[in-house]
């Protein structure tokens, strides 16, 4: 090892007062760590993202198609409640999350938000 370099490992890292001063404190790497000087390095931890933590992009436009009004309906059932019904050709966000085989889970531009069946929207 050079010289510089084994000045810079064991040389003074803490000093009090003057050097060779009654009543210094000169510490070294080794004094304060022990003969073994070798530093501990710790990796950077980065966060681990999991499937359910992970940003997905579910949200999706759709359109009203192959009908002339379609009905949204608070439950994703065929004779679920009627929130309201919109016009063919209208554009809506679909959230496959929220989704079913047989429906769409759907917010309108008013902010209306329930389902309509997948076969009059084209996502």
């Amino acid at each position: 090892m050079s010289k510089l370099k084994e000045e810079v490992l064991t040389g003074p890292i803490g000093v009090t007062g003057d050097p060779g001063t009654p009543g210094v404190t000169v510490e070294t790497v080794e004094e304060m760590v022990g003969q073994d000087a070798t530093p501990e390095i710790t990796p950077e931890i980065t966060p681990e993202i999991t499937p359910e933590k992970a940003p997905t992009n579910h949200i999706k436009k759709g359109i009203v198609f192959n009908c002339l009004v379609l009905n949204v309906r608070q439950t994703p059932e065929s004779n679920g409640v009627i929130e309201m019904t919109i016009p063919k050709w209208t554009e809506v966000e679909v959230d496959e999350s929220e989704s079913t085989d047989e429906f769409y889970s759907i917010t309108t531009k008013d902010g209306v938000t329930g389902f309509c069946m997948r076969d009059f929207i084209k996502a």
